[in-house]
This record gives structure tokens, C-alpha cells and sequence, in this order.
């Protein structure tokens, strides 16, 4: 499927750095005008330089904590204004650290930007949508699949990401909405260098956010979830299918344990 075929306008939440910069390009590559969300003011307004000098299309920043209550309302707004078509919400939180160490703000916030805005943004747009033409990409990741230490909540968040855009997918077959739930692994953010994981023979090799971003785009349309990287596949499917789960809830717990605990 064109992404094209959303209309004139996309959404990108979480776009200032990152695989939400990468998807901004991938998408502006395509000729489509953007409203950019981000609370990283100054690399959201040189991403929108950057954008529309390259590919000389319109782009809107609206800059925003995706943690406040008010969020999901002030960017239905915009969308409609603009008549958008496409979302694709890239936002995230969650630090790596001990379920015990994390404040009681760390958790609001990983419940709200994670779970809370998405949800509630995504019921108010699709209500003023009608019978148009919509889709929607959602982020969640390898992580959802199983329990993960010293990223507990935002485990959990992801693997509700799944479950909702299935969800949604199902009870909105009658409507020509899209809807799509990206799953990647380890990706080269800044977010993700930030972490400083320990290099060891099993720690996964970060896939480029562009080629995330391009693989996503490519598939949305076609596949409900979407899972970049081959290697990516190959491991989802050993430790979904053939061991026992267990043994693949174990060795990616291993992994996480070796990758930042001393």
C-alpha cells in the first residue's frame, strides 16, 4: 500500500531524533507534509529546517510533553486542521533501571506517553475520521513479548501496544482504517547509545533507524505486525516457537543482566 494514499498530511510523534527523525525523512522523501511532536524544541526545529529545504514540503512542529493529561487533545486538533491521515506514534519512555529504583514520575510517565496518550489521542482522532481513509502505526518492540528486567513497566507498555493495534486492526475491519504495530529489536538511537549496554558475544547489534524506518513504511498495508531485521525474525521466531517459554524469557533476561548490571 502508498503511504501516499493517507492524504496530503502524516504525524510523527517523537520525531525530533531518532528512528522518529528517520520515519520524518522516509516520509518526506515521499513528498508528505508533517506535523512534528516533540519536547526537544531545538532538534525539532532544525529537523524542520532540514526537511523543508531538502524536499520542499510543508512542515508543523507542535512542541509538547506527551506525559500531560492535555496532549492527546491539542494534537487531535492540529491533525484536523490539517485533515491528517496518517499517525505514527514513535514516543517512548523508559529508563533502565531496577523496578525498585524507579520514581514514582518514571512511572507516570512511562504509563502516560506510552500507553495513556496513544490510546486516548487514537480514539478522539479516528471519532472525526469517519469514512476517510486512515492508518496508523504504532511502536512497540521485541521487548513486549516477555517480562524484561530493569525495563519492566516499559516491557509491559509494549506488549499492550500489540495487543491494542490487534485489537483496533479487528474491530475496525469495516472502516478503511490501517492499522500496523512495528516491533523492532535493538535500534542505533541516541536514546538507545544513551543506555551505554556492555558489548558481549549475545548483545544485539542495533539495527540503523533508517532502515527501520524504510523497512515499516514498506510493509504497512501488507502485515498487521511488522518486525524489521532479519536476524530480528529469526530470534523472535526460535524464542516464541521453538523454545520452551521459560528458556526464552530466561536467556533474554540473561542478556538484559549482562548488557548493564555489573
Amino acid at each position: 500500500m502508498e503511504i501516499t494514499n493517507f492524504g496530503q498530511w502524516a504525524m510523527v510523534a517523537g520525531s525530533a531524533e531518532g528512528l522518529g527523525a528517520a520515519f520524518s525523512r522516509s516520509l518526506a522523501r515521499r513528498g508528505l507534509n508533517l506535523i512534528l511532536v516533540d519536547q526537544n524544541e531545538s532538534a525539532l526545529e532544525s529537523l524542520k529546517k532540514d526537511l523543508c529545504r531538502v524536499f520542499n514540503i510543508r512542515v508543523e512542529t507542535i512542541i509538547t510533553d506527551l506525559a500531560k493529561s492535555d496532549s492527546p487533545s491539542l494534537l487531535r486538533d492540529v491533525m484536523e486542521q490539517h485533515d491528517c491521515g496518517l499517525l505514527i506514534y514513535n514516543a517512548a519512555f523508559g529508563p533502565v533501571r531496577l523496578f525498585k529504583d524507579l520514581s514514582e514520575k518514571d512511572i507516570d510517565t512511562t504509563i502516560n506517553v506510552n500507553l495513556g496518550t496513544p490510546t486516548r489521542l487514537i480514539q478522539m482522532w479516528l471519532e472525526g475520521r469517519q469514512d476517510k481513509k486512515t492508518g496508523v502505526i504504532l511502536l512497540s518492540s521485541l521487548a513486549g513479548f516477555r517480562g524484561t528486567r530493569l525495563v519492566v513497566p516499559y516491557a509491559a507498555t509494549k506488549a499492550y501496544l500489540w495487543n491494542f493495534t490487534e485489537g483496533l486492526h479487528y474491530e475496525y475491519q469495516n472502516k478503511p482504517y490501517t492499522f500496523a504495530v512495528c516491533c523492532p529489536g535493538a535500534i542505533g538511537t541516541p536514546n538507545y547509545l544513551g543506555t551505554k549496554p556492555r558489548p558481549f558475544w549475545l548483545a544485539p547489534i542495533p539495527s540503523k533507524p533508517s532502515d527501520v524506518a524504510e523497512y515499516t513504511l514498506r510493509k504497512f498495508g501488507g502485515q498487521l505486525f511488522i518486525m524489521p531485521g532479519r536476524m530480528n525474525r529469526i530470534s523472535h521466531f526460535f524464542m516464541s516457537y521453538i523454545l520452551p517459554r521459560s528458556w526464552a524469557s530466561g536467556l533474554h533476561n540473561y542478556v538484559m543482566r549482562k548488557l548493564y548490571e555489573a
